[in-house]
């Protein structure tokens, strides 16, 4: 019998995500809570004293690729065989597990497999994302679809990696910290015969910030209205990640300046604090360039002090 474990990512959580984790730990095998929470919290890893449940500080180390791979690496060495990916505030359905698993039982050994993903924010499923050399498509999910989907894409809150998967991809990119962490290893997963899917059986409910529709001059602009830092990250790791695959697929590249300008129109539009905003995209757009990677407290502490303050 294969056992699949569970990583759930911490940061300062509440006591309700506390309490929620804590019940969606009992679907698993095992699960490695990984907390990037600034200080070490006794009380917390208190609450996290259960039987099939491992604490673990990380202090933010490498950002949610650090967590992620504090976790894999603890789950494998204990012979876990399927590892599930959440965030502190996954509503994880009671049946989630079996029916991802039965999803894994028919599919490629080495294979990652993620949910319908719900977004609650614009009361829509998100669409299925395919890359090739030339194209860039987001394909609506049929709602009669049973079998995996093939895709490029995958959100990482709830995906789920076989062991013979994560082998094959290695660690993810702690140079990347949060942002684009899940596209770059999917993209590796991909250049490295690693199958990628969705199960259109499965789904997820998940919240991108507080993101928003808007049309403007007839054209489609949600602003997420996620903070300076973020979008820091976000542009900086997306400018990395379209560059380092430009010649493997163009069509990524000029995806990535498309939503480069999208968010730069969402932030002068919709969005508060403009300035630091835009100031945030733009050192983000010098660094990925140079391949100024890594932890922003690390690389430019006066600036990231000045973005969070």
């Amino acid at each position: 019998m294969l056992k699949s474990g569970a990583i759930f990512v911490t940061f300062r959580p509440t006591d309700e995500q506390v309490a929620a984790i804590a019940a969606t730990a009992r679907l698993f095998d095992a699960v490695i809570v990984v907390d990037n929470s600034p200080a070490p919290d006794a009380a917390l890893r208190h609450r996290f004293s259960l039987p099939n449940v491992q604490f673990l500080e990380n202090a933010n180390r490498g950002g949610i690729a650090g967590a992620f791979n504090r976790g894999v690496e603890a789950l494998l060495a204990s012979g876990i065989d399927r590892v599930y990916f959440f965030d502190q505030d996954s509503a994880v359905p009671a049946d989630y597990r079996q029916l991802m698993d039965e999803a894994l039982d028919g599919a490629p050994e080495a294979c990652m497999i993620g949910p319908k993903i719900y977004d609650i924010n614009l009361r829509a499923f998100s669409p299925r994302y395919l890359v090739s050399r030339w194209t860039y498509r987001a394909d609506p999910i049929p709602e009669s679809a049973n079998a995996l989907i093939p895709c490029s894409f995958l959100i990482s809150s709830g995906s789920v990696a076989t062991r013979a998967a994560l082998t094959a991809c290695g660690p993810f990119r702690e140079d990347y910290f949060i942002d684009d962490v899940d596209t770059e290893y999917c993209l590796r997963a991909a250049q490295l015969g690693v199958g990628v899917f969705i199960n259109p059986r499965a789904v997820l409910n998940h919240a991108i910030g507080e993101r928003e529709e808007h049309r403007f001059l007839g054209v489609r602009i949600r602003p997420s209205h996620h903070g300076a830092l973020r979008r820091y990250y976000r542009c900086r790791n997306g400018i990395s990640l379209s560059l380092r695959h430009a010649r493997h697929s163009p069509a990524f590249l000029i995806h990535n300046q498309k939503r480069l300008a999208h968010e730069i129109i969402g932030v002068l539009l919709y969005e508060r604090r403009k300035w630091k905003k835009l100031t945030a995209i733009g050192v983000g757009i010098i660094h990925g360039v140079m391949s100024r990677l890594g932890d922003l407290r690390e690389i430019a502490p006066r600036f990231h002090q000045w973005l969070v303050g």
